[in-house]
């Protein structure tokens, strides 16, 4: 088996498993609550078809929130802007080797997104660690 088969399995196994131990919580996202119904309901009136769609339902839900979680960790860990940062410099490079203007400013405008993005992440940082500073002040008082 080459490394890239194994890489994408125990990627592939990782992400099933925190599927699964979010099914195991409950959630209130619109599609768990939505597949959890059609299962019930399924398993009331005898249609097998209704109750493996609600659990189909239900995975979907809750492979939305490992993503959702998976999002929230990368960002925080890369920085909020990164992301657009990294593909607006693709875009740009893309626009230049191809000689497309158009491509190339947008690669700029998206870079400029990201830095902008970093840039209010960085100010409601300060200003929460600012509040707080002001509230153990009083707090002491």
């Amino acid at each position: 088996m080459k490394k890239s088969g194994l890489v994408v399995g125990l990627v592939g196994t990782a992400f099933g498993l925190a599927v699964y131990k979010k099914m195991q919580k409950m959630n209130v996202n619109k599609d768990s609550v939505k597949g959890k119904t059609k299962e019930v309901a399924g398993n009331i009136v005898g249609n097998h078809k209704m109750q493996t769609e609600g659990t189909l339902d239900q995975v979907v839900g809750a492979s939305k929130e490992v993503l959702k979680d998976l999002k929230k960790s990368v960002v925080s860990t890369i920085g909020v802007g990164t992301p657009d940062k990294v593909a607006g410099k693709a875009k740009e490079t893309s626009g230049s080797i191809t000689n497309d203007p158009a491509k190339k400013a947008a690669g700029v405008v998206d870079q400029a997104a990201g830095h902008s993005k970093e840039v209010i992440a960085d100010l409601k940082d300060k200003s929460e660690s600012v509040a707080q500073d002001v509230k153990d002040t009083f707090d002491q008082k």
